[in-house]
């Protein structure tokens, strides 16, 4: 799939922010307010809802229930991913 500038800039600051989180799960609204920090400026919901669909979809990213809202966690994959693009 061939992803616009855009969508992999904010792809990749989702996985900046979970990679700072290590093993622990990130909430959604923490995790969105970190890609927000990184990329200077409000993405939209649509946007990063988006990105978090591609990620979940390439096995880079997990998702799970929190107490209150989805948490993320960065895979094993993701990790190789990230360091092999030099995501930091």
């Amino acid at each position: 799939m061939i992803r616009s500038p855009k969508q992999a800039f904010n792809e990749r600051a989702i996985l900046r922010a979970l990679l700072q989180c290590g093993s622990y799960p990130c909430p959604e609204i923490a995790l969105k307010a970190h890609v927000e920090l990184f990329v200077g400026g409000i993405i939209t919901q649509g946007e990063f809802d988006e990105s978090l669909r591609y990620l979940d979809t390439e096995g880079r990213i997990i998702n799970g229930d929190g107490e209150t809202c989805r948490v993320w966690k960065i895979t094993e994959a993701g990790r190789m991913w990230a360091r092999e693009n030099r995501v930091a």
